[in-house]
């Protein structure tokens, strides 16, 4: 009886030159079946991996959503998960002690959202 294919999800996947496209492509050269995930589209499909799915990871309804697709799809076990989603926001390389704090806390908690929490 043959082994079945490990299967890794990767976010942050859709940008051709990022880190999370070099992921998904060293998963499938060695064997795996990649899910690549992004909040954006996909530019292009890719041999990089075998499904690309569009998901805001910060978002528990996409989140939710995606392991719906999952089931769908008859992925009933990650062996890897990737975590490389993540956002970059102009604002908090130039806020100044000055700018409204309310700001400052919402553009925190998208980050904490999106990098850490994955909701």
């Amino acid at each position: 009886m043959a082994a079945a294919q490990k299967v890794a999800l990767v976010t942050g996947a859709a940008r051709p030159s990022g880190i999370g496209r070099g992921v998904c492509k060293a998963f499938t050269a060695a064997g795996w079946r990649v899910i690549a995930v992004d909040n954006q589209p996909d530019p292009a499909p890719s041999a990089d991996y075998a499904h690309f799915m569009q998901a805001d990871i910060s978002r528990p309804e996409h989140v939710l959503a995606l392991r719906q697709r999952l089931d769908t799809e008859g992925v009933s076990q990650l062996h890897a998960l990737v975590n490389n989603a993540g956002i970059s926001n102009p604002y908090m390389q130039t806020a100044t002690p000055g700018q409204a704090f309310q700001e400052r806390v919402r553009v925190w908690q998208s980050y904490i959202d999106t990098k850490l929490s994955g909701k």
